[in-house]
């Protein structure tokens, strides 16, 4: 990993410090002074975003008699917050400028480390010299907020053994509360459902969330939708009608309806997540077309409030009209067959059943057309008030024929919708009656069932 740090512009003199001694007497000294002033190594406040949270050393070195010495630090107390959670001792990182006289224990930035590490070692002459460290930490390294203490413990040595002096000093950081949801790179930042029509189940359309939080305690995800999904008449497509479903970790997190406000992550420390919400939608029969729109918003909750993301809503019905005919008795034919009469006889009732599906919003009307009396292979006709029928069964809001009434050629209306042009399902009931005087025969015709908006 590389590592980017700014040096700052002005010098810090580090002066040997003045020792006092028995003539004679053997010794090796540290002086240290801190660019941010005083006996505390302070890298200040840090984010993850920002990287380059440092300060700098210097240090004196100094020995005497003079013989050659080395220079070794080790992090003597860990960085530790008030919550007690503990920063990897690889997070601290430190580059040592070159000594004047002396040779520096390795190049470029390294970690810290928790065991003892060499930083310089002198000439064999033993020159005084001084080194300039600078220490940083990057806020991506940094698990969770809060203000890391510890301390460094730097240990001078002739290499015979002979002088030593050790400085411990303290280190501190402070890693800012943050708290983000962010759409993950390959998710959508929008739910679009398009092309479906009343009473279809769609496909599921999903949002992939993640989370992340340096706060310590509980958090939860609350995902809210302001109001009804509305479309550009004001029609509503009801919550009722959107599952929705939620995924972290591999578990089911939430499962449910659509509400105006839902958790679909529950409380739980976490410091990093991803959550996978999905949604699917079973129209109602009756939905009207349109474009339903809305606005789903999800928020970090508990010790981490405040992180919010919006996800646009839309749910595309198609308009339908459609009507079908078929037998009352499954199996049977599409067809009215009355067969073996005789004379002056009145059929067994025959029956169909409309269907009409229709979310215009708009009144409509079925209509059935008479091709022409019925009609003998020698071309003669029944009475044109021979085939009657009525509608006997009826779901709808409508206004059907009342009473039976006879199937004149041409065009007739069997059904009227309400205003609102809701859909209707109805059984109709056809029955003829011979004439007396009719002559033996087949007699054929023709039925179109047709819906007219109006």
């Amino acid at each position: 990993m590389t590592r980017t740090i700014r040096r700052l512009a002005c010098v810090v003199a580090a002066l040997p410090a003045l020792w006092l001694a028995a003539p004679g007497a053997a010794w090796a000294a540290i002086s240290v002074n801190s660019v941010r002033g005083g006996r505390t190594i302070d890298l200040g406040t840090v984010t993850s975003q920002r990287g380059g949270a440092y300060d700098e050393v210097v240090l004196g070195l100094s020995v005497s008699p003079a013989s050659q010495y080395r220079l070794t630090q080790f992090l003597s107390r860990p960085l530790i917050n008030e919550s007690g959670v503990q920063l990897d001792s690889s997070a601290l990182m430190l580059e040592v400028s070159e000594g004047r006289s002396g040779t520096i224990g390795f190049g470029g930035a390294v970690p810290a480390g928790p065991s003892e590490l060499e930083l310089y070692v002198s000439n064999p002459s033993g020159s005084a010299d001084a080194l300039r460290i600078i220490y940083s930490v990057s806020g991506a390294d940094v698990p969770e907020a809060g203000t890391y203490q510890g301390a460094l413990t730097y240990t001078l040595q002739t290499q015979d053994g002979a002088s030593v002096d050790a400085v411990t000093m303290p280190i501190r950081l402070v890693m800012t509360p943050e708290a983000r949801l962010e759409f993950a790179p390959d998710s959508p930042g929008q739910i679009r459902l398009s092309g479906l029509e009343p009473g279809e189940v769609s496909e599921s359309a999903g949002l992939s969330i993640e989370v992340s939080s340096n706060v310590s305690g509980d958090i939860d995800i609350t995902q809210s939708v302001d109001g009804p999904l509305i479309n550009d008449e004001g029609r509503e497509l009801p919550f009722s009608a959107v599952e929705v479903e939620s995924v972290a970790g591999g578990a089911r997190t939430a499962q449910g309806l659509l509400a105006s406000r839902m958790i679909v992550l529950p409380a739980g420390r976490t410091s990093a997540s991803r959550v996978e919400v999905t949604y699917r939608v079973r129209v109602p029969e009756t939905q009207p077309a349109g474009v339903y729109r809305g606005v789903a918003r999800f928020e970090l909750g508990g010790s981490s409030a405040g992180a919010a993301l919006a996800a646009p809503i839309e749910i595309q019905v198609l308009p339908v009209m459609e009507l079908s005919v078929r037998p009352a008795e499954a199996g049977g034919r599409l067809a009215l067959a009355f067969s073996n009469l005789t004379p002056g006889e009145d059929s067994e009732p025959q029956e169909l059943v409309l269907e009409i599906r229709s979310n215009l919003g708009a009144p409509y009307e079925i209509a059935q057309e008479f091709s022409q009396p019925l009609t003998s292979l020698e071309g003669r006709q029944l009475p044109e008030d021979a085939l009657t029928f009525v509608a006997v069964d009826v779901s709808g809001a409508g206004a059907p024929p009342r009473q039976a009434s006879p199937v004149r050629a041409g065009r007739s209306s069997v059904y009227r919708s309400d205003d609102a042009g809701a859909p209707a399902r109805l059984t109709m009931r056809y029955r003829i009656r011979i004439p007396p005087n009719a002559a033996a025969g087949e007699y054929q015709s023709s039925l179109l069932f047709t819906v007219i908006p109006f």
